[in-house]
């Protein structure tokens, strides 16, 4: 059985490819000529975080509790019950720095569309001159935010299946057209964590860290409408 980090190399590659045909695809319909680049992205944390000690992210199937004891004997891991059946739960580190941020900035520079930092990156830790690979799941948004911030990108848009951040998600009321990164910061306690409490919590951190940035939340299928400021959540700083 392949170790977790493994696994995030593997679909990395995978689903990177994937965007790869599919936006090659896409750019060749209308005559465009550019060239795309898929880098495997590994992502430093560190090995003292206290969610090594607590792990907290549930990942995979849920079990019985037969599945459970025989999934034990082959790995053993951290889980949690959650009404009636078990999961597996493991750490979720800050992503510190990304391995590749010299290779994905060269080819941003020379005009490539490059596709990383997927699934937040293969976490890994340095020890001395060696980089090893640690089972985690890193966030994907503060991974995300952590490379633009790295490569001095002017905006971030974080892409999802509502049009807007809600002040309450359930009835998708109060609709934050736009606010300041300072406001979203006081308010962030609002959010659901796991959800869009990381999504906020990375816009907030890339427009904090660079001058005139600018960051979005949106629908995937309205892209073109938050690029034109019709749509999503913009923050600023």
């Amino acid at each position: 059985r392949l170790p977790l980090f493994a696994v995030t190399a593997e679909t990395q590659a995978t689903i990177g490819a994937l965007l790869e045909q599919a936006l090659h695809t896409e750019l060749t319909k209308r005559g465009i000529k550019r060239e795309i680049a898929v880098v495997v992205t590994n992502t430093i944390v560190d090995p003292q975080s206290p969610s090594f000690k607590n792990p907290t992210k549930p990942i995979g199937s849920f079990f019985t509790a037969k599945e459970l004891k025989d999934e034990l004997k082959i790995e053993k891991f951290s889980f949690v019950k959650e009404k009636g059946r078990y999961r597996r739960v493991v750490a979720s580190p800050e992503p510190k720095e990304i391995v590749e941020t010299g290779t994905i900035k060269r080819l941003f520079e020379n005009n490539t569309i490059v596709i990383g930092v997927g699934g937040g990156g293969i976490p890994v830790v340095r020890r001395g001159t060696k980089l090893t690979g640690i089972n985690a799941v890193i966030d994907k948004d503060l991974a995300s935010a952590l490379i633009a911030d790295r490569i001095d990108a002017d905006r971030l848009i974080i892409l999802t299946d509502i049009d807007y951040v809600y002040s309450d998600y359930k009835d998708k009321s109060g609709a934050i057209k736009e606010a300041s990164a300072k406001e979203m910061k006081k308010r962030i306690g609002e959010f659901e964590e796991g959800t869009m409490k990381p999504k906020v919590e990375a816009c907030v951190r890339f427009v904090e860290t660079g001058k005139g940035r600018e960051a979005f939340i949106g629908n995937l299928t309205k892209l073109k409408r938050i690029i034109n400021g019709t749509s999503g959540t913009r923050i600023f700083g």
